[in-house]
């Protein structure tokens, strides 16, 4: 019996070559839908989906901004020595 050796095949390297393209072309595709398709907001779930999403995104995005903390000051009664 012969063993087989460990080469590649092209068979096996085709779907690794090729997928990137084949991707980037389906992306095309959605993008070009995207852009040519008319996007209904008229149900009133969609707005209120939208503006959840925006109000939680906002939210935590508080949490990425420093601000000065009041707490450092000295207090107003410390002035009056």
């Amino acid at each position: 019996m012969h063993i087989q050796g460990r080469y590649l095949k092209f068979r096996h390297v085709f779907p690794e070559l090729f997928a990137p393209g084949v991707q980037l072309r389906r992306g095309l595709l959605r993008l070009r839908w995207l852009l040519i398709q008319r996007i209904d907001l008229r149900p009133i779930w969609t707005t209120g989906t939208a503006a959840g999403l925006a109000g939680v995104l906002l939210t935590i995005s508080l949490f990425f901004f420093r601000t000065r903390s009041g707490a450092r000051r000295r207090p107003a009664s410390a002035h009056r020595c």
